[in-house]
């Protein structure tokens, strides 16, 4: 019997082990990041009172592991070290930990993320953090291997016990530093005249890499944002310099192996200079921005390639990042069939194989080795830099073979959330895209979501962040909000549809319901409606997406102009106020600023186009690439003050205005354009 009884419970122990430890508080949450991590031996939380109540309750020490479902090392860490019964006997023995999805919960990794830059040069993701029992950081770090991991747990539990009130005061120089930082001022006048800024451009273009564009670093990001900011600087200043160092990191860009030359669509990010070896995870915002910043580059430049770029980028976010209702999702895995890669690289054996006669044409222009250009005997696609000789009709279809041939491999995986602010970069980049293109379908497309996506993350009297399995989820953050009015704006001045700036006003209004703002209007990242974190801050710089605040400040100058409210210019002023000098100091960090500022100095004309062509007549001004302008029109309806007294019936007119003076009206394109650039 007792044997009996004996086998019994070493099945309920084996169960306990094979199925995932019931122990581990992961199994109910919404975050696929999350859910990867259920059966691990770790006794992962997740953020939330439950976990911060029983680290200050047993004073222990906090591992809060920030991460995403795309990231590749995140992934490796949880195999190596989270799946580890070692690593987790000491976690469990001696730490409460946390895991977070850093794109559902942005607001704990950006006040996480600052404290690293303040502890550590090592930051990234994972991003982990030991924290006191209160939760202010004491240690920071990304990856480590299983043996440092450990290493780096001891280390911190020993001393925790030794010298607390050395943790303590640790823990305080840090919650103490960002609170320094918290509020910023300034005065407007140091970056508001055409001298300072062109000095703060000019130390800009330093950081560049003169060989392959982007950034100086052994590693290279996309950042679209800086990229977008600098060609609106090179309309104002004509600066031949600053579109060329555009120009180059977009085609390096686009030859490189961060871009799929096979189905289109950015990786995060190069790990080398040239922009050839990426790690492969595909990301939502990237795509979006990238798609505005082609688009934008081809108004100026008419280069062929950007358009292809952004039709093949577009179609890949249509195809592959789309939820069945028609939301996009947040990301694609770097990693597929237990390794990173495996979907986008290939052997020069596979490929002569699927190529056959056509390998040697294709190899004139992808430099492709038998030993490999990547990793483990594999290849990257990137082409060469020079190449001369190719018949391109025979390139093309040996990329759509190597097409066929990749749609039977598995597929990476994708993260299935819908996140408000990255579906509104998106909303806003097919906007763009249909402006400069005329592509009808993508406006359709960016109306269908924005409609959509309103039904499914509108509360009460807030916005959600997240919506995932049918229920929208996490209270909306700054981003959220900023984002989704600036697509709003867009669309008003793609369709001169007044119920997008009714749908902008609406919006601003539950943001100021919802979020604390400091006497400069600048707002707090969280919501007043979540719990409090260590510390707060107002974020102003730039990270993978534009500052949240700089958006903001952009949109009550454009609705201070559509509506001709004095208040909400003044609300812009206030904002561009304290945040002039970090331009100045501290330039590419704070890309997103430029356009504000640069309104500031040279305000921008408000084009007025009224009568039945005012949409076709707009179709002609896209033409040209026009940061200086704020575009309102109507068919029927002098609906805005700007319109009144100026709908003509039976004529198309344009209206060239700015400080309340209008140029003489005309019909005719070239007119208005010749008025504008005067």
């Amino acid at each position: 019997m007792r044997h009996h009884l004996f086998i019994i419970y070493l099945t309920f122990l084996c169960t306990i082990t094979i199925n995932g430890q019931n122990s581990n508080h992961l199994k109910n949450s919404t975050s696929p990041y999350l859910l990867a991590h259920k059966n691990n031996p770790v006794d992962w939380y997740p953020w939330g009172n439950e976990a911060l109540e029983k680290a200050k309750k047993e004073n222990k020490l906090i591992v809060i592991s920030i991460g995403y479902s795309a990231c590749h090392w995140c992934h490796v860490m949880e195999k190596e070290s989270f799946s580890s019964e070692e690593v987790a006997q000491e976690m469990n023995a001696n730490f409460v930990s946390i895991k977070v999805d850093r794109e559902e919960r942005q607001d704990i990794d950006n006040i996480y993320m600052e404290a690293c830059r303040l502890l550590s040069e090592d930051c990234g993701w994972p991003l982990n953090i030991i924290a006191l029992p209160d939760g202010k950081p004491i240690y920071a770090t990304t990856y480590q291997n299983k043996n440092n991991w450990i290493k780096i747990l001891k280390f911190a539990s020993k001393n925790y016990q030794l010298n607390p009130n050395g943790f303590e005061n640790q823990g305080a120089l840090i919650q103490n530093e960002l609170a320094k930082q918290s509020s910023p001022n300034g005065e407007i006048a140091s970056a508001t005249s055409k001298n300072v800024v062109s000095i703060g451009i000019k130390q800009w273009l330093e950081d560049f890499d003169p060989i392959n564009g982007g950034y100086k670093g052994t590693e290279k990001f996309p950042l679209p944002q800086s990229f977008n900011s600098l060609l609106d600087y090179y309309y104002y200043a004509k600066d031949s310099n600053v579109l060329n160092k555009v120009t180059l990191t977009l085609n390096a860009m686009m030859n490189g192996g961060i871009y799929d030359h096979l189905e289109g669509g950015f990786s995060r990010y190069s790990t080398d200079p040239e922009w050839r070896f990426p790690h492969f995870e595909k990301m939502l915002y990237d795509n979006a921005q990238l798609v505005h910043l082609y688009s934008k580059a081809y108004q100026i430049t008419k280069d062929e390639r950007y358009k292809k770029v952004v039709y093949q980028t577009i179609d890949f976010l249509l195809s592959h990042m789309t939820t069945e209702e028609g939301l996009f999702i947040s990301s694609l895995n770097a990693d597929s069939e237990e390794e990173e890669g495996t979907y986008y690289t290939w052997t020069y054996d596979e490929l002569q194989k699927v190529l056959g006669a056509d390998f040697t044409n294709f190899n004139k222009v992808f430099a492709v080795t038998k030993n490999g250009n990547w990793n483990d005997g594999k290849n990257t696609l990137y082409l060469e830099k020079d190449v001369g000789g190719i018949d391109e009709k025979r390139l093309q279809e040996s990329l759509e073979k190597l097409r066929t041939y990749r749609s039977e491999r598995k597929s990476p995986t994708r993260d299935e959330k819908v996140l408000t602010d990255w579906n509104a970069l998106t909303i806003s980049a097919l906007v763009k895209a249909y402006r400069v293109f005329n592509e009808k379908e993508w406006l359709r497309v960016a109306i269908q979501t924005t409609e959509l996506l309103q039904k499914r993350v509108y509360g009460t009297n807030s916005l959600k962040h997240s919506y995932l399995n049918g229920k929208a989820t996490i209270d909306g953050f700054l981003n959220d909000y900023s984002f989704l009015a600036a697509a709003y704006l867009d669309l008003y001045e793609a369709t001169f549809n007044i119920k997008w700036i009714d749908a902008t006003q609406k919006l601003i209004h539950l943001y100021t319901l919802n979020f604390e703002r400091d006497p400069s209007q600048l707002s707090y990242f969280k919501p007043k409606t979540t719990e409090a974190l260590f510390a707060k801050k107002i974020f102003l710089r730039d990270e993978v997406v534009p500052s949240g605040n700089a958006v903001m400040c952009t949109n009550y100058y454009r609705l201070g102009i559509y509506l001709d409210r004095a208040d909400y210019k003044e609300v812009y002023k206030n904002m561009l106020t304290p945040t002039s000098n970090d331009f100045t100091k501290n330039h590419r960090f704070y890309a997103s600023w430029l356009k504000p500022i640069l309104w500031h100095i040279t305000p921008p004309y408000q084009v007025a186009i009224t009568g039945d062509q005012s949409i076709t007549t707009r179709t002609l001004l896209d033409n040209q690439f026009l940061p200086n302008v704020i575009l309102t029109g109507s068919t029927a309806d002098e609906n805005l003050p700007i319109l009144k007294g100026k709908l003509s019936p039976g004529h198309t007119v344009i209206y060239v205005c700015k400080d309340g003076y209008c140029k003489l009206p005309t019909s005719n394109v070239d007119v208005a354009l010749n008025q504008i650039s005067n």
